[in-house]
């Protein structure tokens, strides 16, 4: 059941590979999750990459909880009091130091833009995503050094603004062009991780019933499955203002700075040592670096440049 709900299929054999069935590390995520909830069993994720058959997972359960390895007390996740200097998790460490390795950088922005046709309602949409600003600390959330230790802290000053612009044009071919210059400078304008805040909204007017939303986020505070939940929440949200009724997202029991938290208190010593010789074991082969027949030199430093060709 919980395969086919994923992987949003009817049918899925016990002996039938999870990948293979167009599963990857985004929905295997989602799986283990809610295998965790199900059977109250603490299962990493690599799990799903050893064993991604429904015979084999199975297998590995019932042996999981036969030894009594459940998931127990030790592995919920509790919220920090102090939320002024907590630890940034394994993957917001590197996004970090990716961030004061190259300072102003758009390499991890994440754009999106939606173009809405419509009578649409411009404050139901700002306190749609007002709100979600408000739900959410990570939105709200900047790094900064504590004696030399990278740490995050979680501003309660910030404020979220939705700045409207109409984007004129002698010509529909010019206001076009206008706008895809706007799209492409909003797109890439860097993150100040230092000051937050990690979400940017803005709408471009073109004509009485004619708009682009253009939605930038920093990975840091986001991936593919969260921008998923971030559409469902502002759907929602603007439905209900639109029909008057004002709502507000409950209050989340734990925020992803409580998960950071957990893990670095979790994920340490024994445990730690074995999730590092399996993933040692597993990369020992690999090259440094991808080389690919290139027309010329790799550069000393990456730069990201690039464009997009299309056939």
């Amino acid at each position: 059941e919980i395969w086919t709900e994923v992987l949003e299929i009817e049918r899925v054999g016990v002996h039938d590979n999870f990948f293979v069935l167009g599963g990857h590390s985004l929905l295997a995520t989602q799986v283990v999750s809610r295998l965790r909830r199900v059977f109250q069993v603490e299962m990493p994720l690599r799990t799903l990459f050893e064993s991604p058959t429904i015979a084999a997972l199975a297998a590995w359960i019932e042996k999981r909880l036969v030894t009594g390895r459940a998931a127990g007390e030790g592995h919920n996740i509790p919220r920090v009091a102090d939320r002024t200097s907590m630890p940034l998790s394994y993957a917001q460490e590197r996004l970090w130091f990716l961030d004061q390795f190259h300072p102003g950088n758009d390499f991890y922005n994440v754009p999106l833009a939606l173009e809405m046709k419509g009578a649409l309602n411009i404050p139901a949409l700002e306190y749609s995503l007002r709100e979600i600003f408000r739900c959410h600390e990570v939105l709200r959330t900047v790094f900064h050094f504590v004696k030399n230790v990278p740490v995050q802290s979680v501003r309660h000053d910030l404020e979220f603004s939705l700045k409207v612009d109409t984007v004129d044009g002698a010509s529909p071919e010019q206001q076009a062009r206008d706008l895809e210059t706007a799209l492409d400078h909003e797109a890439r304008r860097p993150f100040v991780l230092s000051e937050g805040p990690l979400l940017r909204a803005r709408l471009f007017v073109k004509g009485e019933q004619d708009y682009v939303l253009m939605l930038n986020l920093h990975h840091i505070a986001t991936d593919e499955w969260s921008l998923g939940l971030l559409w469902r929440e502002l759907t929602a949200l603007y439905d209900s203002f639109c029909e008057g009724r004002q709502v507000w997202l409950p209050e989340l029991s734990i925020q992803y700075a409580d998960y950071a938290v957990w893990q670095k208190s979790h994920l340490q010593g024994e445990l730690l040592e074995e999730e590092l010789k399996f993933w040692k074991g597993q990369l020992a082969d690999l090259p440094g670096v991808l080389e690919l027949p290139l027309d010329k030199a790799r550069p000393a430093m990456q730069s990201f440049s690039g464009r997009v060709e299309s056939c």
